[in-house]
This record gives C-alpha cells, sequence and structure tokens, in this order.
C-alpha cells in the first residue's frame, strides 16, 4: 500500500483539505496585512480600514469613506469577503463501489474485486496467456490518487480462469504527506496537516536505462538513516538500487513492468517514515522479453530468443528470423533488412548493452540482450511496426551445460504499446547440447497500427505448449 506511516505527528497550523488557510483578520504590523497594502500607518488596526479597502493612503479614508462590506464609487477593487480560518473543502467519494456479487463484465472478467471479497474476477473464463490490468482494492478507488492498477494473467488449461491480481497499490490510511493514501479523492485530509515529506508521483521510464532515485525530492531535511527497497517484475536481475542506503542514488531497469519502490527513512527528530511509489516502465512497438531457470544459481544454461516475421511463413535460423546470429550488433553482427526504420539514439537503450553502439540510433528488429551463461533476460524489440505485420515467437534451447537432462522453465511476456498484453510459461523445454535442443512455438503476434495494440494467439494444443524437438527447425 502507499502510505506514509509517522509515529509521531507533525505539528502545524495549515487546514486540512488542500492544506490552503484564509487569513483570519488579525492585527500584524503595518504593510504585512494583506488588507492594508498601501497606508503608512505604524500600526494595524489603528486606522478604521474596512475589508476591501485597498487603496486607501491613510487611515482616515478621505477617498471614499465607504463603511464595511459597501463597494463606494472611489473603491477601485470589490470587497473581498469575510475572512476565516474555513479551509477550502474536498468532497470525498462516497462508498466503495462493493455490490454483492462479483461481476464477469464481458465475460472475461472487469479486472475489479466487486464483492470484495479479497479477489478478483474469480470464476472468470480467459484466453490463455492473456494478461491484464486488476486492482485488488475497492472498486470505487479504482485509479483515484495512490491506487494504482496491478495484472493478472489467464494461464494454459482446457478452461483457464484468471489468476490471482498481483502488484500495484491499495488503500492505505491517509498521512501528511502530500497524496492521497486513503484513495478517496482528497488529498491529506487531516486535521492540522501541513506536509514536510512528499510520497512521489508514480512515474514513467524506458527499459535498459538507469533511473534516479530523488529522496531530495521527498524530504529536503537531512535524515538519521534511509532504505531504498526495489520489487522488479518477474525475471529481472536487479535485485536492489546501486547504493540502497544514500538518500539519491539510481537503479537498473532491465525489464518493462511495473517497479514497486518502497523508501524508508528516519528524521532528525527520530521519527520513523514510509512510502510506496511505482515506476511504470513502458518500452514502444513491440517488445518481447524472456527469462528461464527462475532462482537458479550459477546457472550457464542458454536459451535463445527469436521472432520471425510472417509472411513468410518459412523455417528458422534464416533472414526473416530475428535472433543472437544476425540482429545484433555487437557479437555476431547485424545482417538482417525488414525495412524498418532506424530508432533515434535518445529512445534507445542507454548505456547500449553489452558493448554495441546506439551512439547514432538503434536497428529493428534488434535483440538487446543475449543472455549466453544464465537464465536472462533476453528481449527482441521492433519499436514502430507497420499496421498489420504479422509475428512468431519462438524459443529454443541452445545449451543446457551444468544441468544436462533437466527441464529449463521458461517465460516469455509480450508488451504492445508499452502494455503487457501476455505471458506464458513456464514451459519446460530440454536440450541435448551443442545447439542441439527443444523449439518453444510460444505465440503468434499481429500489429495493430491504429492503436499502437497487438493481438497476441497463444499456440498451444489441448493446453499444453508447442514444444517440439530441434528437427522441426525448417517447420513454421
Amino acid at each position: 500500500m502507499k502510505h506514509w506511516i509517522p509515529i509521531i505527528a507533525l505539528a502545524a497550523t495549515a487546514a486540512c483539505g488542500t492544506g490552503l488557510k484564509q487569513f483570519d483578520g488579525g492585527d500584524l504590523p503595518d504593510g504585512q496585512d494583506p488588507g492594508d497594502l498601501t497606508d503608512g500607518d505604524a500600526t494595524d488596526g489603528t486606522d478604521g480600514d474596512v475589508p476591501g479597502d485597498r487603496s486607501d493612503t491613510d487611515g482616515a479614508d478621505p477617498a471614499d469613506g465607504d463603511p464595511a462590506g459597501d463597494d463606494g464609487a472611489g473603491d477601485p477593487v470589490e470587497d473581498l469577503p469575510p475572512e476565516s480560518d474555513v479551509p477550502i473543502a474536498c468532497t470525498p467519494i462516497p462508498g466503495t463501489g462493493c455490490v454483492a456479487e462479483e461481476s464477469c463484465g464481458d465475460g472475461r472478467g472487469d479486472g475489479l474485486d466487486n464483492d470484495c471479497d479479497g479477489t478478483v474476477d474469480e470464476d472468470c473464463y480467459c484466453n490463455p496467456g492473456e494478461t491484464a490490468a486488476c486492482f485488488r482494492g475497492m472498486p470505487a478507488h479504482r485509479g483515484v490518487g495512490g491506487c494504482m492498477d496491478g495484472t493478472h494473467t489467464c494461464p494454459t488449461g482446457e478452461f483457464p480462469m484468471w489468476m490471482a491480481c498481483e502488484g500495484g497499490i491499495i488503500e492505505g490510511e491517509e498521512i501528511c504527506d502530500g497524496k492521497d493514501n486513503d484513495c478517496n479523492g482528497c488529498v491529506d485530509d487531516i486535521p492540522e496537516c501541513l506536509p514536510t515529506v512528499f510520497c512521489p508521483d508514480d512515474a514513467t521510464a524506458l527499459p535498459l536505462h538507469w533511473y534516479d532515485l530523488n529522496g531530495d525530492a521527498i524530504y529536503a531535511g537531512t535524515p538519521m538513516t534511509w532504505l531504498w527497497t526495489i520489487t522488479p517484475p518477474a525475471g529481472s536481475l536487479t535485485t536492489a538500487a546501486e547504493c540502497p542506503t544514500c538518500k539519491n542514488t539510481r537503479v537498473w531497469i532491465d525489464l518493462s513492468g511495473d517497479w514497486l519502490v518502497h523508501v524508508e527513512f528516519t528524521d532528525e527528530l527520530g521519527r520513523p517514515w514510509s512510502c510506496d511509489f511505482i515506476i511504470h516502465v513502458r518500452g514502444s512497438g513491440l517488445r518481447v522479453e524472456m527469462w528461464w531457470n527462475e532462482g537458479v544459481t550459477g546457472d550457464y544454461t542458454d536459451v535463445d530468443l527469436h521472432l520471425h516475421r510472417n509472411p513468410p511463413a518459412n523455417e528458422w535460423f534464416n533472414g526473416d528470423d530475428c535472433y543472437f546470429s544476425n540482429c545484433d550488433n555487437y557479437v555476431w553482427g547485424y545482417s538482417i533488412s525488414w525495412g524498418y526504420a532506424i530508432t533515434p539514439a535518445a529512445s534507445c537503450p542507454s548505456p547500449s548493452p553489452s558493448g554495441s553502439d546506439y551512439s547514432t540510433g538503434c536497428p529493428n528488429p534488434r535483440l538487446d540482450l543475449d543472455d549466453v551463461d544464465g537464465n536472462g533476460p533476453e528481449n527482441i524489440n521492433i519499436d514502430a511496426p507497420n499496421d498489420g505485420d504479422q509475428f512468431r515467437v519462438m524459443v529454443h534451447y541452445w545449451d543446457d551445460e551444468g544441468r544436462e537432462g533437466m527441464p529449463a522453465p521458461t517465460f516469455i511476456r509480450i508488451y504492445c504499446g508499452g502494455v503487457v498484453k501476455a505471458t506464458f510459461g513456464p514451459a519446460n523445454v530440454y536440450s541435448e547440447g551443442g545447439g542441439t535442443g527443444d523449439l518453444w512455438r510460444v505465440a503468434d503476434v499481429v500489429w495493430d497500427g491504429a492503436t499502437s495494440d497487438c493481438a497476441v494467439t497463444a499456440l498451444s494444443s489441448a493446453g499444453t505448449f508447442n514444444i517440439q524437438p530441434d528437427a522441426s527447425q525448417s517447420v513454421f
């Protein structure tokens, strides 16, 4: 949940709601009273000025003599309303949106926990591999304030139904931190709230870039302790920020998806604070990501990602198939030409991965990451496909070094226009070593240029993955 947790409340004089407070009309030294702008009196309160009289030159008001509340001809500005300590009001969202029964919406779920029983779209059928946004909190709070969607995935099976909704941020206790923590539509609706700590807004970033974590924007003081905790999407090799205990640091973003950032610190008075926010990592165009043997340490296996254009529906390992031998420009070289424009350098991975040179732009399609002795991740991108373009995603288990005879549970995620469209796996593929291993034909993708979206169709049979032996390389 997204919230600051103070042990001791901050002392403040500002009102709740927006944090704004109107002046109460008490006397201040001359020149500091907002209703007394031009007179030369030594002390405010002795001149008889009235609210709204902003043009007098002395306390006698000889220019117009207006009584309080009267807009006289000699008064160039309308009289101001009576001053008050009442804050500008904010009306919270009414109700929770909870109903008696869960709804499947269009038949495949609506991404909500309609009956507020802690599960989303239970008993709603879905398409195998499909991944969609979902919200674990109260329906009325979806997308309000600090509340953010997570995702759920449809498993492979004969009668697939949505798996658990994971990630996102739901309602929490309202804290004086400049955020709408309880997602009721009102920021800091707490008596006497004047925040000195500010939980960041959710942000967006590009994959394969460093992302700056700016603690100074959260707290301007000098904290006694500070700690960043990073929870990346599955398959990431990032385990922490570059300097987890530094107030200002950065984190390496190696995969698309939502990255949960948790920060906690202790201020100068010994009060602990904490906050959660999300970095939405979004690449452009079509992006396919793969990882395998999740959680296995000391892994030297090599699983390869392939993306084949269609047409032609011909064999693999040729110029119509983007893979390690022809689709990178740092080891084997870049030797294919599918007619796509070069992506400007500013939108390319930075720094260029694995020694590749993206200083003048990066090609399409391209294999940015090829992990030959580990468990990923790998990715293939086409930043701007043409409308109607079609592709097939395939996995080949090249070498099982050190894990001979053991399967490699492999996962695939497909993003279109920065949005995750499908997640597949784990699929158990086997290798005989030396470039001989199973081919898992994962899915077909059709690009919609008008919406920067795509349709993904799983290549499965009777609820099982389409895994074929190495001899099937000649078959599309």
